[in-house]
C-alpha cells in the first residue's frame, strides 16, 4: 500500500516541478540592443560547458538552457548557455573546471585564456576575447562568437546583460 501510495503521490507532485523551471530564469529571452533574438530560449538536461567533467552526470542532473542572438549590422551571432547545477557536492569543482581551459596545458603549451574584469565582474576570456564564461553561484555562464578575422566588435552589451543577470562569483 505505501508503494502505490507514493507512486500517486509522485505522479502527483511531477508535473508541478517541471512547472516550476521558467527559462527567463536563466536566459534573457527578448531582444539586447541591436541584438535580436535568433529563436525562443530553451531549457533541456545537460551540463553545457563542463560536459567534459565526467562526475556531474554522476549525482545529478543539471538544467542547461540556450538560446542564440544575432546583430544584422556586423553580421555577428552569439550564442549562450547557462548551465544550473543542482548545488551539489559537485558544486564545489565548478571553478576548477571553468577555469581547466583557461589555464590550458603548459606540457603542451596549449592556448590559455584572460582573466578579465568588467563593470567589477571576473570573468574567463578564451580564443582571443571570442567566448566568455563565468560562474554565478552554482551555474555557469557561457557566451560565444565567431570571428575569424577579429574585426567585429565584441559583444559586450550581451555580456554585460548577463553579468546584470548572473553577476560573477569568481574570487
Amino acid at each position: 500500500m505505501k508503494k502505490v501510495l507514493l507512486w500517486v503521490m509522485f505522479i502527483t507532485i511531477s508535473p508541478d516541478l517541471a512547472s516550476a523551471i521558467e527559462v527567463t530564469d536563466y536566459i534573457i529571452d527578448t531582444n539586447i540592443g541591436q541584438f535580436a533574438r535568433s529563436y525562443p530560449g530553451g531549457c533541456s538536461e545537460g551540463s553545457g560547458i563542463i560536459m567534459g567533467a565526467r562526475h556531474f552526470d554522476l549525482n545529478h542532473n543539471d538544467e542547461l538552457c540556450d538560446i542564440r542572438y544575432f546583430d544584422k549590422t556586423v553580421a555577428l551571432g552569439v550564442d549562450i548557455q547557462v548551465t544550473q547545477h543542482a548545488g551539489s557536492d559537485s558544486d564545489q569543482w565548478l571553478l576548477h573546471e571553468v577555469e581547466d581551459a583557461f589555464r590550458g596545458n603548459p606540457e603542451q603549451d596549449k592556448f590559455k585564456g584572460v582573466l578579465r574584469e568588467i563593470n567589477g565582474n571576473r570573468i574567463f576570456t578564451y580564443n582571443l576575447g571570442t567566448h566568455y564564461s563565468w560562474i554565478s553561484g552554482n551555474k555557469v555562464v557561457d557566451i560565444r562568437y565567431t570571428d575569424l578575422q577579429k574585426v567585429k566588435p565584441e559583444p559586450l552589451e550581451i555580456v554585460n546583460a548577463y553579468l546584470q543577470k548572473h553577476p560573477s562569483t569568481v574570487p
